[in-house]
């Protein structure tokens, strides 16, 4: 029987269809073995040697199945193996996985009560581990995850693995627990809500919503028996006891090519300032002033963002730039504004909230890179230049939400626009420059009392964008 190839042109090609880009190198990776590769592997072998004989009623053999079972179980799957006395097909997910993904994929065939392996199945048994590993997780896109645990049938959990895996290769290596992942799921496709509500139905024993079975569903099927058997996540807490949270692979990157993830070579610090510093000198063009910057960030407040190059066209007209000095200076705002985008966008994703050590240190980079953008030589010059930070807050703030700057009942009116929390962090900002302007008038020089009063103000004009964008994205 002459082996059949696997079409890595096919199979990749059908992934890009779905948005999932395969990354260049990634079939000359070094691939470690994962679960699903090694217990599909484990069953064709043992069909390349002898065609397997099922039981009675047409399952895998008890010795077959406790082999693929025992072979890289998951944590999860621990549960099912280690007290287990007998080793039905029927209560292994992994034989159970194994067998449907043969079948699926054409590498093994039924006849007279008997496992026959297929010169398809041959050509896989004959490709790399690479290539294995891409046809399997094709083939699974159209498995019934339904299979491995008898809930409800649910066609929109299985139409979202590409979504789920894409958000995972997204998101931060970082352990997080299965409410953030549909938060963030939710978040990036707002219209998945009603189609919870639509198609998944409540747990009656317990009275769920709909959208905590979907939670439930979403655990079990996309991260327990999907990303977890397949190497793209490692799991943790899985005892009925714990917190399950997981947290995505290195494997997961070296997979796909990231579409929405934070691109941290643009975010705002020292670094990025000195690129676009030699940009601007490159051109020609004067420094990169300070209150460019805070008009970018504070054209971030609100959620979706304008485009960079809008931003930037923003930028020429209130320079009122004209000729070449527009489109040099404009391509350059374009960067500018790509780095004040970013920038929020980092501080602002829903797994971003409450405290975050990681994300601690970056802020005070984005901090000092602003305020190294200032004039320091005099108080009052450095308290000019920063009180740019609530005239363009304020500006922007009017643009997005017709709320004037100037009038006595602009606390209400932004209470009435967002809630408390956005006023208290708008009144931090306008308190912060109060008091940096009292200390400027009083000082000859730039003491540490003003670079302290300095930097509270930078941190509360940043904190006060953020949260009006944070207010806007959640209220969507």
């Amino acid at each position: 029987m002459k082996p059949v190839p696997l079409n890595m042109k096919a199979i990749i090609g059908e992934f890009e269809s779905l948005g999932m880009h395969i990354a260049p190198g990634f079939l000359t990776h070094p691939l470690a073995n994962t679960p699903i590769l090694a217990q599909v592997t484990a069953l064709l072998e043992a069909a390349a040697k002898a065609p397997v004989k099922l039981t009675a009623k047409g399952f895998l053999p008890m010795k077959l199945v406790e082999r693929i079972a025992k072979i890289m179980p998951t944590a999860s799957e621990m549960r099912f193996t280690a007290h287990a006395k007998r080793f039905i097909e029927q209560e292994q997910p992994a034989a159970l996985r194994a067998n449907a993904l043969c079948d699926i994929g054409s590498l093994l065939r039924k006849s007279g009560g008997r496992l026959h392996l297929t010169a398809k199945g041959r050509g896989f048994l004959e490709a790399t581990p690479n290539e294995r590993y891409l046809f399997l997780l094709q083939r699974h896109l159209d498995f019934n995850l339904a299979y491995l645990d008898y809930a409800q049938a649910s066609p929109l959990i299985n139409a979202l693995q590409t979504a789920v895996l894409q958000l995972m290769r997204d998101t931060d290596p970082f352990y997080r627990s299965a409410k953030v992942y549909v938060a963030l799921l939710l978040d990036r496709y707002p219209q998945l809500f009603d189609e919870i509500e639509k198609t998944i139905q409540p747990n009656s024993y317990f009275i769920k919503e709909p959208v905590d079975e979907f939670e439930t569903l979403f655990t079990m099927r996309l991260l327990r028996n999907f990303l977890v058997p397949f190497g793209l996540a490692q799991e943790r807490g899985v005892k009925y006891s714990e917190d399950y949270e997981i947290c995505k692979s290195p494997l997961c990157d070296a997979l796909l090519v990231p579409v929405h993830a934070i691109n941290s070579s643009v975010v705002l610090n020292k670094k990025r300032v000195s690129e676009l510093r030699k940009m601007a000198r490159e051109a020609n063009l004067d420094a990169l002033f300070f209150e460019d910057a805070v008009y970018a960030l504070a054209a971030c407040m609100h959620h979706p963002f304008l485009p960079a190059q809008m931003i930037a066209e923003q930028l020429v007209k209130l320079r009122r730039l004209i000729g070449t000095a527009a489109r040099e200076r404009g391509i350059f705002y374009e960067q500018l504004a790509a780095s004040a985008i970013e920038t929020v966008r980092a501080f602002t994703r829903l797994d971003a909230k409450g405290v975050r050590s990681d994300l601690q240190e970056e802020f005070e980079q984005v901090v000092e890179a602003l305020l190294s953008l200032a004039p320091r030589e005099l108080p009052q010059t450095l308290y000019s230049t920063l009180g740019t930070m609530p005239e363009h807050f304020f500006g922007w703030l009017a643009t997005y939400y017709k709320i004037p700057p100037e009038n006595e009942k602009i606390a209400e009116d932004i209470l009435q626009k967002f809630d408390e929390e956005v006023l208290e962090d708008v009144g931090a900002l306008i308190m912060s420059m109060g008091e940096l302007h009292k200390a400027a008038i009083k000082a000859k020089r730039v003491n540490a009392k003003i670079s302290t009063l300095a930097k509270e103000s930078v941190i509360a004009f940043l904190l006060a964008v953020m949260s009006v964008h944070t207010f806007t994205l959640e209220s969507e």
